[in-house]
């Protein structure tokens, strides 16, 4: 009896350990993505910057339910030779010039049967144009990121993932300058997570 006991309590608690979603979480992604910053201004109309680039995430978090993971995310992308438009239909490729999206804030992830999950991040966001030593760099804005995305056991606590996102976000151009900067990023992630 005492063995049957103790044969019933091991196969509760592995069961709760293996392929589950509690306890601490650390997903890495990278992927490529596609980002465009547009900045209105007086003169020439709206001025975007756009381009395929890389990106990459952290995430390190905990569950404080089964299937519920909140903590905190840093990343972003960046892209070399970004495209430059103007409203007024001109455009130019801008060499030697890389543009990033750099994103720091807090996840909600939630994960569904057959292992979907959903991310919602809010988050700080700042935009930055480089050519040497030259650069452009926005104030920290406020932005949202949406991902959807699918991972596959590969053992009892490590998953492989593939998940897309949406991320907008809202920066002030300068302290001194009032000009408002919208961007839009998406792209493919593949991510490894520990749970």
């Amino acid at each position: 009896m005492m063995l049957l006991q103790t044969m019933v309590i091991v196969s509760a608690l592995t069961m709760t350990s293996y392929e589950s979603h509690e306890g601490f979480l650390v997903r890495a992604q990278v992927g490529p993505t596609y980002a465009q910053t547009t900045l209105p201004l007086p003169i020439w109309g709206d001025m975007t910057f756009s381009g395929w680039g890389a990106g990459l995430n952290l995430s390190v978090g905990g569950s404080p339910i089964p299937n519920l993971s909140i903590g905190g995310i840093i990343g972003g992308n960046l892209a070399i030779n970004p495209e430059l438009s103007i409203e007024n239909g001109r455009s130019l490729s801008l060499d030697d010039i890389t543009y990033s999206v750099f994103t720091l804030g807090a996840f909600i992830n939630y994960y569904m049967p057959w292992n979907f999950f959903v991310t919602l991040s809010p988050m700080l966001t700042t935009i930055n144009l480089e050519e040497d030593d030259d650069s452009l760099e926005s104030d920290f804005g406020f932005g949202l990121r949406l991902e959807v995305g699918k991972e596959w056991w590969v053992s009892s606590n490590w998953g492989l993932g593939l998940s897309a996102y949406f991320l907008y976000s809202r920066n002030n151009l300068d302290d001194d300058i009032d000009i408002k900067m919208n961007t839009y990023s998406g792209g493919l992630m593949l991510s490894v997570t520990y749970n």
